[in-house]
Formats: structure tokens, C-alpha cells, sequence
């Protein structure tokens, strides 16, 4: 913990746009998503969000994705985000735009090419790695890989961040 917290720190100044945290204790990032469009982990202040790095040749990657979006979809009205962050090259990106629409992504799937947010929020670069930050802005978790069962996993810690965002009396704001 104390290394990623480190790494963190350590990386913040060098993320995409500027070195403000919009969150404490996560680092805010830009990215574009695959129509260009610049998205902002700022965007997103007050709602639970849960930051997934993927990559089109990781097969637990993509077993997991339609769980996310599934979780995102039933969800977001809760206050959940989910933002898919593709880790695969600028060299791959027709295949990333493949994979959204094979199967069928509605979340937020956002493009690190040159790898600076991958670096500053998952430094060992596990595959597929998910950090789970709190209506708040801090780190709440995180969980390394995928295997059968995780899903469930994942749905109790969505689920009980977003209970403490809804029971808070700040949730939602900007």
C-alpha cells in the first residue's frame, strides 16, 4: 500500500492536463475515448467510480468487461461510473473499437496509448487491474486479475461504496 501510495504521489505531476488532484487521494487524468471526446476523472466528483484497465489481447479482461458494464448499466443511476481504461497502443485501436462493439460497452471506454494514467494508477500494470475510488476521491480498493466468482466480489464492494455515497449527505456534489 505504501509503495502504490508512493507511485502515486510520485506520478501525479505527470498525468495528462494538470497536476491538481480532483479527488483526494487519486490523482485526476484526461483521457479521450474513442470518438475524441476528452473525459475527466473530475467529470465524475461525488459518484462512486470504478476505474478498470483492460486490454483487447487479455482474455480475463475481456470476461470481466461484460460485468462491468452490466454493473454500470443497472447502476449509474445510483451514482456509479465505470470507466474502462483500454491500455492496447495506438496501433490496436480499431481492435478496441471491436471489442466495444462486440460486446456491446455502454460505459465509458477511455484510450491510454502512451500508458501515463496506466503508470500513475495501476504502476505494476496488472491485467486486468480495477481500482475502486469512493464519493469522496480516495482509493477504496482494488482488485488484480479475473477469475470466475470475482464478479460477485466486485458487486458487494460497488455496492457498499455506493450505500456510504447515499447515505452521505455531500453525495453528488460538484
Amino acid at each position: 500500500m505504501f509503495r502504490f501510495l508512493f507511485a502515486l504521489s510520485l506520478f501525479a505531476g505527470t498525468v495528462i492536463g494538470t497536476a491538481a488532484t480532483a479527488h483526494a487521494g487519486v490523482a485526476d487524468f484526461s483521457l479521450k475515448n474513442a470518438k475524441n471526446k476528452k473525459v475527466s476523472l473530475s467529470d465524475f466528483k461525488g459518484q462512486v467510480v470504478v476505474i478498470n484497465f483492460w486490454a483487447t489481447w487479455c482474455k480475463p479482461c475481456k470476461q470481466e468487461l461484460p460485468f462491468l458494464n452490466k454493473y454500470y448499466k443497472e447502476l449509474k443511476d445510483q451514482g456509479l461510473v465505470v470507466l474502462a481504461i483500454s491500455t492496447d497502443d495506438a496501433r490496436t485501436r480499431a481492435a478496441v473499437r471491436k471489442t466495444v462493439k462486440q460486446k456491446k460497452l455502454k460505459m465509458p471506454v477511455l484510450l491510454d496509448p502512451d500508458g501515463k494514467v496506466t503508470a500513475t494508477l495501476n504502476p505494476r500494470v496488472q491485467m486486468p487491474y480495477t481500482l475502486y475510488v469512493d464519493h469522496e476521491g480516495n482509493e477504496a480498493g482494488h482488485h488484480d486479475g479475473f477469475t470466475s466468482g470475482d464478479e460477485v466480489k466486485m458487486l458487494a464492494k460497488i455496492k457498499e461504496l455506493l450505500a456510504k455515497r447515499n447515505a452521505s449527505p455531500e453525495k453528488g456534489t460538484p
